[in-house]
Parts: structure tokens; sequence; C-alpha cells
């Protein structure tokens, strides 16, 4: 029993090795093997088709692959054609092409380009050969293929694969990564042309230009009767066609060698759109970008021409079939995202992260769709969305702003833009953007408004923002001000049909921004907050939509409860107030350090009065055109006093004040839990009866998992060897996280430990963790510093608990200080052993060594943090 155990695990493992090896050298094969547009992709997304997916199968070099638009014949047709060709593809290639589609195809009816028919040489040059031999799966179809299109010495490269592209790892991209077996590429758009605009004018020569027939090669001619009789084995009527072009009359007299091969068969028909092809309008003073190949002028004529040869067949119509998989104008079609309310941008910090990477991956396809009122012009910054590194070295990915002149400016990789009619404040726009692999279309306000082709390839891995633009290092700028209605993202090119006939949903205004309507209040309230708001002091506040002060002449009452502890520098309650000491208009509600109550009203009238230290306290302002009272807890402490009114365009805004410029200040970290706007005067005994319900708290944004742990340790060089551990620690900076770190002690380590910090002058803050000398440390917490010494021993453990904007911090388990330390957001990353700079580069390197590292999503207490990190021998 032992021998037979032995001798199996002898065979086995060797067996096991030889398959694993299999496996790794077929993964990177399809990782190095040439991606050609015009040769190998095309047949490498074939295999991903389900069976009997194509109606019609085009054959052929460039004049199928490049002439014959599948998209144009699918959406204004119905048509579901499919092109398996390669550059200067001869007619013996082609014939293996069909032999390996029909494997699991079965068309009705197959079109092959004869212009591959017409070459009288034995072999393609090697560049060619390797575009048309490497596409295909192992088989012996390929066996037999690769003796027919290359000499004998070249068989072993062109099957094997490898020895051909083994050397091509320097120049690999993301897209070399996209063609593994668990990849599908089932888009029949494979390249066209990328319908380029370029004009090449020249002339066809008349059918009469030459007379009589020349011979075919011996070659070409018997693989031209091996597609007939393969399609005539298998049933497929056959189409033989020529595409018009700049041809010889050598050529022409071989054409009509073909016509004479097609006219022995009754299945099979030939068509010479050289001699033809004003019928469809084709003009080769305009419709050509080459010789050989149409531009975006001819690609719809011929479409059109070989929808009407094949208008003989009863094809279905695809487009009418929700289960094809080529149909994009079913039901089934749902937008991959949505922005899910209005998105109204404040031109400060307000922005929408849609998690979309359009250029991961740069010849992906995907439609963006948007209904939006422009951004007023006189912003400095008019970001519309984006997704763009606007690098010093390089621009790449998508911008769509307003440019210099007020013109709606569509930016793309390489600084291709589209540049849109000028455009005024407010003004509503449709914009639809369409990328089909690289082809780029553009339409405005429902017309077709341009179409280019991406020259370049640039990936970028950043996401597409509403309301602003990212840098590299993940920091957020250009905070701009469009209201954007609706905004749609298809990880598929839409047809124009669907382009065009897309609705904007009628999206709410998101919560903290709500304008309610009269059919959402009780009659007379024109505002009710539905939420308790506590502010941070920082960044949160809250907009009502309401502009009190737009007419001067209105009569309101404002009602609210307000806690009168206030965290944080300033101490605004609300505001609707225009900070202009020459000119102050409007109203402005906030507590004074020495326990009071200060309200400014009218064009700078004010009051000051005692305010309640201990509990919540109703505060009611009521003003009747131009006179006010106030109230507190129900008892009037101001009479009607006049106080003329200005008309004011300021919005009503709790927790924070509004410059005259649009900017946003005074954040204060205050508590209201009511509030509430009433049309008209409210007298006494209402005020006084008034006692809203409790509302619910907000609902806090938990913002980006911290959760990270360090495995093995990392260790710095001091020069440029850093470690990004993706953690955003301030993207909301509320949020609670605790870290635990242990680090070795040793000498000449002097510098950052780690950094999650806006190296931003104006507004420094975040996390930082240095070594300042051999035995002092400093910790930069939100906006505070603690400095810690060292243990004598070999490593030290330090931990942070961050609750809200509270830090609690332990060395070596024991604990040593508590900080309040507000802040801003701020979306970088966690770095190790480097810092970043506000302009995304990378500085201050060190040689420091960390051993360990955990975060967790959430603010640990004592008793958890022992718990947790029991284990370290350095507690004590």
């Amino acid at each position: 029993m032992n021998r037979l155990k032995k001798a199996f695990v002898f065979l086995i493992k060797p067996i096991l090795f030889l398959a694993g090896l299999c496996g790794l050298v077929f993964l990177l094969d399809r990782i190095m093997i040439f991606k050609y547009e015009d040769g190998t992709i095309p047949m490498n997304t074939y295999y991903d088709l389900p069976e009997d997916t194509v109606d019609v199968l085009f054959a052929g070099s460039s004049h199928v692959g490049m002439n014959v638009n599948t998209q144009l014949l699918f959406e204004d047709y119905g048509i579901a054609g499919y092109k398996c060709w390669a550059s200067i593809q001869p007619i013996w290639i082609t014939y293996h092409y069909l032999v390996e589609a029909l494997k699991t195809q079965t068309p009705k009816v197959v079109v092959v380009d004869a212009h591959g028919a017409l070459f009288d040489y034995e072999y393609s040059d090697y560049v060619v050969q390797t575009k048309n031999l490497l596409g295909m799966r192992f088989s012996q179809n390929k066996i037999d293929m690769v003796k027919a299109g290359s000499p004998r010495d070249s068989w072993f490269n062109m099957l094997a694969g490898l020895p051909t592209y083994h050397s091509r790892y320097g120049e690999l991209n993301e897209m070399d990564f996209e063609f593994f077996p668990w990849n599908t590429h089932t888009d029949f758009r494979t390249l066209a042309n990328y319908n380029l605009e370029t004009v090449f004018s020249f002339d066809i020569i008349s059918p009469t230009a030459s007379e009589g027939t020349s011979p075919l090669s011996e070659k070409g001619e018997l693989y031209l009767r091996k597609i007939i009789d393969l399609c005539n084995e298998k049933g497929i009527p056959l189409e033989l066609v020529s595409c018009p072009y700049q041809l010889s009359t050598e050529e022409q007299r071989r054409f009509r060698t073909v016509r004479a091969i097609a006219d022995e068969y009754p299945s099979v028909h030939f068509t010479n759109f050289n001699e033809n092809y004003r019928k469809y309008g084709i003009d080769p003073k305009k419709d050509y970008l080459d010789p050989g190949h149409f531009n975006k002028y001819g690609l719809p004529k011929y479409a059109a021409a070989i929808a009407e040869l094949l208008s003989r067949y009863q094809l279905p119509d695809r487009r009418n079939d929700p289960d094809h998989i080529w149909n994009h104008t079913g039901k089934t079609a749902e937008p991959d995202y949505s922005l899910e309310f209005q998105f109204q941008g404040d031109g400060i910090q307000k922005y929408v992260d849609t998690g979309v990477k359009l250029f991961e991956t740069p010849m992906d396809s995907w439609t963006l769709i948007t209904e939006f009122a422009v951004p007023p012009v006189t912003d400095e910054d008019t970001v519309i969305f984006s997704c763009f590194d606007e690098s010093p070295d390089t621009y790449r990915g998508l911008l769509v702003n307003l440019d210099n002149n007020d013109r709606l400016s569509v930016k793309f990789v390489g600084s291709e833009d589209f540049i849109a009619d000028k455009v005024r404040t407010g003004q509503i726009v449709r914009l639809a953007l369409v990328k089909d692999h690289l082809d780029l279309r553009c339409y405005i306000d429902g017309r077709f408004f341009m179409k280019r082709t991406l020259r370049t390839h640039i990936t970028y891995d950043g996401p597409l923002l509403i309301g602003a633009q990212q840098r590299q290092d993940g920091t957020v700028i250009r905070f701009s001000r469009p209201t954007v209605y609706d905004f749609d993202y298809y990880d598929k090119p839409l047809s124009e049909t669907e382009v065009l006939g897309w609705e904007p949903s009628v999206l709410s205004l998101p919560r903290e921004t709500e304008v309610q309507t009269a059919a959402d209040l009780q009659e007379g309230m024109l505002y009710q907050m539905k939420e308790t708001f506590r502010g941070d002091g920082v960044e949160k506040f809250v907009r009502t939509g309401m502009k009190p002060y737009a007419d001067p002449d209105q009569s309101w009452t404002i009602l609210s409860r307000i806690d009168p502890e206030i965290k944080g520098n300033d101490s605004v309650y609300y505001s609707c107030f225009r900070e202009n000491p020459e000119h102050y208009t409007g109203l402005l509600v906030r507590g004074l350090d020495d326990g009071t109550l200060n309200i400014l009203y009218g064009n700078g009238t004010g009051i000051t009065i005692p305010a309640p230290q201990k509990e919540p306290f109703n505060l009611a302002i009521v003003k009747d055109r131009h006179v006010y009272a106030i109230y507190l807890d129900g008892e009037c402490v101001m009479d009607w006093t006049a106080a003329e009114s200005d008309p004011y365009e300021g919005e009503l805004l709790i927790g924070c004040e509004e410059m005259e410029t649009g900017e946003y200040f005074g954040y204060s970290g205050t508590t209201v839990y009511n509030f509430e706007v009433v049309s008209g005067v409210m007298d006494q005994e209402q005020i006084a009866e008034w006692d809203p319900e409790t509302l619910p708290e907000a609902q806090k944004d938990p913002g980006s998992s911290v959760d990270y742990t360090l495995k093995d340790g990392f260790a710095g060089n001091g020069t440029d060897r850093f470690l990004d551990t993706g953690v955003r620690l301030y993207d909301v900076s509320d949020k609670d996280w605790s870290m635990h770190f242990m680090i070795d002690l040793s000498e000449g380590t002097i510098g950052t430990i780690a950094s999650c910090f806006a190296e931003d002058p104006s507004d420094y803050r975040g996390f930082a963790f240095r070594q300042m000398d051999p035995d002092t440390y400093g910790l930069i917490l939100g906006s505070e510093y603690v400095s810690i010494t060292s243990n004598p021993g070999r490593t030290m453990v330090v931990d942070i608990i961050k609750q809200e904007f509270t830090y609690r911090v332990y060395v070596d388990g024991v604990f040593v200080q508590e900080v309040s330390g507000r802040c801003s957001a701020y979306n970088g990353s966690l770095l190790l052993c480097a810092e970043r700079m506000d302009n995304g580069s990378l500085f201050r390197f060190s040689n420091q060594k960390i051993r360990k590292l955990n975060i967790v999503s959430n603010a640990l207490s004592e008793e958890e943090l022992k718990e947790a990190y029991g284990s370290d021998t350095n507690y004590r």
C-alpha cells in the first residue's frame, strides 16, 4: 500500500507541476500577445460571442474592417453583423477565419470582400503575418492556416506565439490584461477607421478603362473556391463584394475573373461597387481618408449599399429583439450609474464622486448624458464634471467646463477639445458624450454636434466627479456651482436614437438643500427642518433654500429651538446676512462668549440679550414688513422695532454665514433641534404654544472604510520608498477610527512615520506622525499637536483613538493625552514614510521602520484597546 502511495505521489507531482507551468505560460501568453485592433483583437473578441449571435458574417482585409460599419448596420437597419478580419488579409487567411467562425456561428449570409483574392505573392511580410495569424486559438485549423500563411521557418513562432512577442515587457499597458479567459468582449463594434474627418481626393477608374481578364494567382483562386465550397457545404449563401477604392486596371481585370468564378455557382453573387458606387452617392473626392478607406462621410453611404445588398435575405431586425446582446434600444438598457438627487454646487466643498473610472482601460466604451444649468460665468472655476488629471507633464481623461470665453468646453486626452457656443449663467444644457473605443460623439441639446477620434491611449484611474476636479494625489479642487438636474452613465456606447430619446428624471434636491414647497408643508409654512442639525464647527451647515430678504416687504416668523452650547471658533446659529460693514443687510443670529445672544436684522440694526446657558431655548423672530419682534422661550424680549431692509438675494443658512462672493464661513458647532419659517405674523400666544416634536438625528456619513492591516512591516529608505495604504482618514472629517502602531526606535530614523495630511498653508489639517529628534515624537491630530517621549526600549507602541473630533493617545498601553482637533475634510490617503505636498508631489521621505499597523473603523474604548492589542510585548 505504501509503495502504491509513493508511486502515486511520484507520478502526480510532475503532472501538477506541468499543469501549473502550462497555466502560467498560457496567462503570460494572453498578456504578451500583440493587441492589434486591425488583427488579433477581432478574432479574440469573436470567441466571446454566444453561439448563433451573428446573422451576417463579414470577412476579409481592411476593406471590410475599416469600411463596413457594423454599428451603423445595426442601429439603422437592425442587421447583426460581425467582422472577422485583419489588415492586408490574403484570401487564404480569410478562408481559415471562416472555418474558425463557422464552428460556433450559423450566419444567414456570409459577405467576403474579394480584394484579398487579387494578391499574387506567396506570403505577406512578417508584421502582416503576425496580425493575421496570432489571434486564433490553437487548433488543427490554426496549424493549417499558419502553414498556408507563413514560410516553414516561421511556423514555430506563429504557433507558439511567445517567441514572437516575448520582448514586449517594456510596452505593456492595462489593455494587455483584458484578454484573460474570464474577460468577455461581446461588443460588435470592432475597428472601423474611427470615422476620421480626413479627406483624400482621387478618381475611381471607369469600368471601361481596361478590357478582358487577368488570372488570379493559383493560390488565390484555390482559396476563393475553397471559401465557396465551405459556404455551400454549410448551406450558407455567399456574397462576394469589392468596396470602391482606387484600384488599378490590372485589379479591374482580376475582378472580372472573380465574377466569372462566382457565376459558376448559383448560390454565389459578386457585387463590384467600383462599378456602381455613384448609385449610393459615394464621392471619391470627399468620402475617403486614403485611397482604400472611407472617412466619416463615406461610411454611412457604404453601409446603405451593404444594407441594400442584404435586403434580398430575410434578415431579422435585431433592434426589436430585447434579448439580443447587441440590442441597445430595449427596456433592459438601464444606466450603470445615476445621480440620486439633483446636485447644486457651492463652489467651496460640494461635489459628487460617482466612483466611475472612465479611463481605467483606454479602449473602454461608455456614454454620459446629463442636463445641467450653467454655473455663474463670473466664477473662477466652472467645472461641470470631470475625470481628469491635470498633471504638469500630461493632460489625460475628460473635463467638461466653461472656457475663458464662456463657451462650453469638452476636453479629452491630448488636449483634444470640443468647443460649443457661448453660454450664459443659468442656461439649461443637455449634453451627451458617447465613447466607442476611441471614437467620440458629442450631442448638445438634442442635436449631433461633433465626432472626434482620440489619438492617445493614456490610462487614468481617477473617478468621475460632478462639480469639481481631483488631483492625482486624490485631493479635490476647483469646486464649482453648476446645478445638475440629472446625470446617467452607461458602460457601453448608446445609439444616436437612444441618446436623442433620453429624458432626464425628475430628481429631488438632496436633504440638506431641500427647498420645500407648499405641498410638502402645512398651510402657511415656508420651511420646516426635518432632522436635528449638529454643526461641527468646520464645514457642516444647512441650506434652507429660502431667501427671506429677496422681497423686503415680505412678512414672516422664524421659530427655532437651540442648544446654547457652541463648539468651535465661530458662534453662528443661523443667518441670511450680507457681511459688508458698510452695508449690512439681512438677519444674523449668533451666541457671544459672554453668554449673550446677538441678533442683527434689517440694515444692521442689532440687539444683545442674555441667553439660557444650560437648557435648550426657543427663539422666535417675527418680521412684519419693516418692524421686528423677538421672543425668548415665549416671552417678548424686543417689542416691535422698525428696521429698514434693502433687497438681498442671500439664502437662509443654519450653522454658518455666506460672504458676498458666495463663499461660506463662520461654521459653528451649534445644535438646532427645530427650525421653522412661517409665512406672515404669529402673535405671542401662538409663539408661546409652539412645542414641536423632537426631530430625528441626521444619519451620519460614515465615509470610506479605514480598516487596514499592514502585512510584514515596512521600512523607508529616506529617498524614494514609501507605501500608500489607500486609507482615507479624513474624507469625512468627523468619522471615528482607531490606529495602532508599533515602530522601531532605531538611531538615525528621524522623519515622517505616517501622514494623511493636507500640506496647505491656508488650512493645515489631518494626521501626521513624525520623529522630531532621537527622544521626541510629534502627532498632528486634526488641527492640534501632541508631543510624545520615547521609552528606552527597542520598540514603541502608539495608539490613537478618534471619536468625531476628539483624540485619545496611548503610548505602550498607557494613556497620555486627550485633545480636540476640529478640522475640515481632506481626501488624501495615508502614506507611510513620506508626505504629500499640496500639488500632489511626494516629499519628506524617511527611513523609519514600522513593524505593525492596524486601523479599524470605530473608536475603541480603553478596555477594547487592551483586549485588541494585549498580545504586544511592549505594553506595560
